[in-house]
């Protein structure tokens, strides 16, 4: 059984992942269900302040994707990409999410895409909403000013009734920072997005592996999606079958 936690779809910037070529290489690496979230709610062009063309409004980017989700027999539930710098969380957005609780499952922050930092608090309507309505939060972390595994940390310790995801774990980095960080809060979770093998392993030694979930960018880097994580989805053993399904079924409910 594999939960991938961390898949995308749609078309925005840079980005023309196909929903179907997802399904495709879920497939064909034995991937069981996940949690995927919505490109098009990218609100800014990669390393510049500039707001990309073609805003789509965060409840109608959701939605396409909810739809494919639903067809899905079961397999995919959709993390809700946030927009932060350009919109809110506002009735509109919570009862969207309250409607299709069933299928929506989390929420995500990119902070690169929004520009903004973790500190920022056009996050807190976000969060509160999380909180009221009992959703993970999956965080974009990278080695930069925006979304530090401290930024983070910090951030999780501000709201302890919420379990956070360190998505790539500093990505970027040696992912030291992020194995420090871990431990420092009971709401704080690491990803395996990016992260080499050998420090997923030190993760799990010095920190559990209650503390650590499948993901994979699925389809970002196309046909070799899962190239990089072959040896890691091999593994076996109790610790494993927690990193791989078990943590994801508690915090998501898949």
């Amino acid at each position: 059984m594999v939960i991938d936690t961390h898949l995308h779809a749609g078309r925005q910037g840079i980005f023309s992942l196909s929903f179907g070529q997802l399904v495709e290489q879920m497939d064909r690496s034995g991937i069981d269900n996940g949690l995927v979230s919505t490109v098009e709610c990218c609100e800014y062009c990669a390393d510049s302040d500039e707001l990309l063309s073609g805003q789509v409004p965060q409840l109608a980017a959701n939605q396409t994707l909810l739809d494919k989700a639903a067809g899905s027999g079961g397999r995919l539930y959709l993390s809700f990409w946030c927009k932060p710098a350009t919109e809110t969380a506002d009735a509109a957005v919570y009862d969207f999410i309250r409607r299709n609780r069933a299928l929506v499952r989390g929420l995500k922050f990119h902070p690169f895409y929004s520009r903004l930092p973790l500190e920022d608090r056009r996050y807190i309507p976000f969060i509160e909403m999380a909180e009221q309505l009992a959703l993970p939060v999956s965080v974009h972390t990278a080695a930069d000013r925006l979304s530090s595994p401290e930024q983070l940390l910090a951030l999780a310790r501000r709201h302890p009734a919420i379990p956070f995801i360190m998505v790539h774990m500093g990505l970027g980095s040696d992912n030291e920072s992020a194995i420090r960080c871990l431990p420092q809060a009971d709401n704080l979770f690491g990803d395996t997005t990016w992260v080499p093998l050998d420090k997923v392993q030190k993760t799990m030694e010095l920190c559990g592996s209650g503390k650590m979930l499948f993901g994979s960018d699925a389809p970002i880097d196309g046909d070799k999606s899962y190239v990089f994580y072959e040896e890691m989805l091999r593994m076996r053993g109790s610790d494993w079958e927690n990193l791989l399904y078990r943590n994801a079924e508690r915090l998501f409910g898949i």
